[in-house]
């Protein structure tokens, strides 16, 4: 009984989802959506874990960085509060992706404002792409550069 709001918010609620929108697009039920993140973001995870085993302070951070990109990325639901906890990541770790995230997310305030006036609650397309679209640019970005190192 105490719980109910919380389950209902995860069963139901969505709003302002990065990567875990592409993925229930995909996938037949929200369920099996939920699913596929885990897996990706416990498989990269995993992936992190196992890998260079000389950890500098700089690569700690920038794996821990990434990791809860990745976790923010894949979630249902992205209020703008959450992209922030990846500032002390990004001071320790800079990275593109992150940081255009800290600045888009302000975007998706813009719901507040109908919803104030109408009582509906529903994300604007052009709204997510202003926000998004940056971000996928980033990512592509940092990609490139972590290929060019890792040639070196």
């Amino acid at each position: 009984v105490i719980l109910n709001g919380l389950l209902t918010f995860a069963e139901h609620w969505n709003h302002n989802e990065f990567l875990y929108r592409f993925i229930l697009f995909a996938t037949p039920t929200r369920e099996i959506a939920k699913l596929v993140c885990a897996i990706l973001f416990l498989g990269v995870i995993s992936v992190f874990a196992l890998g260079d085993k000389k950890q500098t302070h700089v690569g700690l951070a920038c794996r821990n960085l990434w990791c809860l990109t990745l976790l923010l990325a894949l979630s249902p639901t992205i209020h703008p509060w959450y992209v922030t906890w990846l500032a002390p990541w990004v001071v320790l770790a800079p990275r593109m992706t992150p940081l255009v995230w800290m600045i888009t997310v302000p975007l998706s305030y813009e719901i507040l404002i109908a919803y104030k006036t109408t009582g509906i609650w529903q994300e604007k397309t052009w709204v997510v792409a202003l926000e998004y679209i940056p971000v996928a640019g980033a990512f592509l970005f940092d990609g490139v550069r972590w290929a060019r190192t890792r040639r070196r």
